[in-house]
Order: structure tokens, then C-alpha cells, then sequence
């Protein structure tokens, strides 16, 4: 039996039946060496660009992971050749696991996912998160709202390996949706940017999923879907393939990327800067330092395509926006016990107010902030609140029409997030 594992290495594992070695061609265009500066005897995996001089990524490690503590972000930069300290970008939240980015890099937001340490019976467990990388948002972390629908759904669903395609607003993930082809399936939303909503999820179809487990998708600047399977023809254990983009949503003609990309471990978290066939991949092979480890592939192909990815000089600071999504150390977070109803938003549409209603189990003092979907900050103030339901009329100065977020917080932790039109 062979150990894989879902979204967090720590969080999510299972077992599946070792593949069989039926392939064994090589594929001489790639060289591939492992990268012992990103690895340790820990698991470290799926490494993302932060930037367009491929000198900052982001990674996923277990090297912090302990019974309470799971999978966590880190980031570094290449001085002189060499990868420097590694950063941890989450340090006070013990409780969730987190790891695998992408970055939309019109909106200038980072997507992530985030896996809670206690087990639930039903609905939600790992989702993917968002935040912004510049404006007075920087630091929130905010579940993406992908439209599903968990009533008819028995037990548990699991979302995240997050890959965006910037040029045609699409997002690509794992998930254990209904309808699928097997356990973990490939799934992609597409954004519309006039309504700040995402469409329902969309299975990659059969051609791309089998009746085991897809995960890991990673779409190149020329279209090209990477994803890693257990299910299609390979070397031994995951592997990673290609499959040609067909049409405006569609994938098929599903390659093998073969050795020394892939081996008879696991393989998988493939990556590339920008439009080259170079980059990085993650496995489990034999002559690594840890159960997983971060590998880096050259070849001499490239390919002419215009690349659309993060500028470095898009946020004043990158480590620092990005550090700031994660790390709020300011904070004390202590809503256990306090209880806050769905709130009830009734929006003038003529003037840019609104009146929002709900109600607290306890007195306590929150914090109501309105933002654009641009992630522009436009009003935060300090409530009290008591037992009963609490009710007030609030004004957004010169509001036109379009999609706002209200956010209702405790401290640093937001306790619910409303969506309103103005229209």
C-alpha cells in the first residue's frame, strides 16, 4: 500500500494501491536535479513563483508540524544563485494547516488553502482561501466563495490545490465534488469580473479524471493543463501529466510526461516560470533528504507566449504583503463562546446606504468593515452590541453601483462575510 497524500500532507492521507510500472520511455528534453537548499529530512512540496524574476517562491513544508500544528507556508529569495533562510508565514494559528498558492495577478490576489486541525462530521473542511496583496485589505483572509451547494452532501468536502489562469479569469483545483470521476477530481471555476462572482464548479471531464485521484493542477501560459494522477498510465505511483487545451473550457489528449520527470514514486506539484518548460516539481524518490522534496527540471524548449505573472514591483514590499495574510500576531482571538446570527442587509440603492441587521448571544464590542471587491477599504467602525438584535443604518460616501463586501469581526477574527449589490 502506498501512503499519498490530499491537499495537507499533515492533514488529509489515505492510502491507494501502488501503480504498476507500465511506461518506462524517457523524455531527454528535461534535466532534473534536486534542490537540497529548498529540502530537509521534513516534506517540503509545491513550490509557486511569487514574482516575474522567478527569485521568490512560495513552498509547502511540515517542518514546524507536530499533533496541534500542521503543514505551513514559507517563503524565500535567490541572492546570488543560493535560496535563502526560509520565512515561515503563518505564526500564531496552530490549529489549521496551510499550503499550495496562486496568485491572480490582475486583482493582485493570492489564493491558498487552509485545512482545520479538528476533524468535522459534515460539510467543509478544507477550502481555499484569499487575500489581497496591496491596499488596506492586505492581511484578511477570506474563504472563497465558489458556489456549492452542501445540503444534499453526506459528510465531509475538501477543496484547494488552487491554480488561477490570469489570462482567462479561470480557477483550477482539487475536490471531492459530487459528480466526479473518482475520489479527488479536477475542477475549475471561471471569474466574472463585472459581477465579482464565480461560476459553479465545473468537472475537467473524463479525459482528465480517472476513478483514482487527480490533484495538483497547474495551468501553463499557453494553455496547457498539468495536473498529477494515480489513475492514468505511468511510471509507479503519481505522475505528472499534460493534457492540450482543445477549446475555451476543455482538455484532452492526455500525455505521460515520462523520466526523469517522473519516476516509480510519487511525483507531483508541478510548477513553470513563466512561458519556459522550466521550473520545479515535488517527490518521494529515492535519493532525496526528506518523505518529500522539491526537485528542479531544465530543458532547453521554450515556447513563444506572452506570460502574464506577478510584477516585483507591483507591492511595495512582497514578503511583507504576503506575511501580512497570514501573520497576525496584534491579535488576540478568543470566539469560542460568542455566537452572531446571519445578518440581514437592506441596501438603498439610490444613495449608497444600507441598514444591517443581526443579533449576538452576548455583549461584546465588534468592528463592522465595508470593502470593494477591489479590496478598496471604505468604512470601519466599532460597534457594541448586546443580547438583543442588534440594528443600524450606515452610509457608504459616495458608493456607486457595484458588489461590496460587509464583514463582521471579533478582534482580529471575522466572525461573517455579506456580499451586497448596489444596482
Amino acid at each position: 500500500m502506498r501512503k499519498v497524500h490530499f491537499l495537507l500532507l499533515s492533514l488529509v492521507s489515505f492510502t491507494v494501491l501502488g501503480q504498476k510500472q507500465e511506461l518506462t520511455h524517457t523524455n531527454t528534453d528535461f534535466k532534473i536535479k534536486l534542490s537540497k537548499q529548498l529540502s530537509s529530512k521534513y516534506s517540503e512540496f509545491a513550490p509557486r513563483f511569487v514574482d516575474n524574476t522567478y527569485t521568490r517562491i512560495i513552498f509547502t513544508s511540515s517542518k514546524q508540524a507536530n499533533e496541534d500544528k500542521l503543514t505551513n507556508l514559507y517563503y524565500t529569495e535567490l541572492h546570488n544563485g543560493k535560496w535563502g533562510k526560509t520565512i515561515p508565514l503563518i505564526s500564531d494559528d496552530n490549529k489549521v494547516g496551510s499550503g499550495v498558492i496562486t496568485i491572480d495577478t490582475k486583482r493582485k490576489v493570492m489564493f491558498f488553502t487552509k485545512c482545520p486541525f479538528k476533524m468535522m462530521e459534515k460539510g467543509m473542511q478544507c477550502n481555499i482561501y484569499y487575500s489581497f496583496l496591496e491596499g488596506a485589505l492586505i492581511g484578511e483572509a477570506i474563504p472563497l466563495n465558489i458556489p456549492i451547494d452542501l445540503g444534499n452532501i453526506e459528510g465531509l468536502v475538501n477543496i484547494g490545490h488552487p491554480s488561477f489562469s490570469n489570462e482567462n479569469d479561470i480557477l483550477f483545483f482539487a475536490a471531492d465534488l459530487p459528480g466526479g470521476y473518482g475520489s479527488k477530481d479536477i475542477w475549475f471555476s471561471k471569474y466574472d469580473r463585472k459581477t465579482d462572482a464565480w461560476s459553479e464548479p465545473k468537472n475537467a471531464g473524463p479525459e482528465i479524471n480517472t476513478s483514482e485521484n487527480e490533484l495538483y493542477p497547474f495551468i501553463h501560459v499557453d494553455g496547457t493543463l498539468y495536473f498529477s494522477s494515480g489513475g492514468h498510465e505511468g511510471l509507479g505511483g503519481w505522475d505528472i501529466f499534460k493534457a492540450e487545451k482543445t477549446g475555451e473550457l476543455s482538455w484532452s489528449n492526455v500525455q505521460n510526461l515520462g523520466s526523469p520527470v517522473n519516476s516509480s514514486s510519487d511525483d507531483f506539484a508541478i510548477v513553470f516560470k513563466g512561458k519556459s518548460l522550466s521550473g520545479f516539481l515535488s517527490s518521494n524518490r529515492k535519493g532525496g533528504l526528506g518523505s518529500d522534496d522539491i526537485y528542479e527540471f531544465t530543458t532547453v524548449k521554450t515556447l513563444d507566449y506572452d506570460e502574464q505573472v506577478l510584477s516585483s514591483d507591483s507591492v511595495d514590499s512582497p514578503i511583507q504583503a504576503i506575511s501580512a495574510v497570514f501573520n497576525k500576531e496584534e491579535c488576540v482571538e478568543n470566539t469560542e463562546s460568542l455566537k452572531v446570527s446571519d445578518a440581514k442587509i437592506y441596501p438603498n440603492p439610490n444613495n449608497g446606504q444600507f441598514t444591517l441587521e443581526f443579533s449576538s448571544n452576548k455583549k461584546t464590542d465588534l468592528k463592522i468593515r465595508i470593502h470593494s471587491n477591489l479590496g478598496q477599504l471604505l468604512l470601519t467602525e466599532e460597534i457594541s452590541v448586546t443580547k438583543e438584535n442588534f440594528k443600524r443604518e450606515f452610509e457608504l460616501n459616495n458608493a456607486s453601483k457595484g458588489v461590496y463586501y460587509i464583514q463582521i469581526l471579533h478582534e482580529c477574527e471575522i466572525l461573517s462575510i455579506h456580499k451586497m449589490i448596489i444596482n
